[in-house]
């Protein structure tokens, strides 16, 4: 017999708010939205009316402005 106990859940996506997407990139909200615009910064997810980003995606986004850079 299989227990769900038996298997850990999967962790969950967190999705951020633009205030946390701005603290973690250090931009502002009309520099995050051209950026947005112009395909070089990953778009929001819809959840109902509100926007939101997986945190994932925006560290990796990090991740990659940082290594472009060095």
């Amino acid at each position: 017999m299989h227990n769900d106990t038996d298997t850990p859940a999967p962790e969950r996506e967190r999705l951020l708010r633009i205030r946390d997407v701005l603290d973690r990139t250090a931009m502002s909200r009309s520099a995050w939205y051209a950026l947005i615009a112009q395909n070089k910064a990953p778009a929001p997810v819809k959840v109902g009316a509100a926007a939101r980003w997986p945190e994932s995606v925006v560290d990796a986004w990090i991740r990659r402005q940082v290594e472009s850079e060095g």
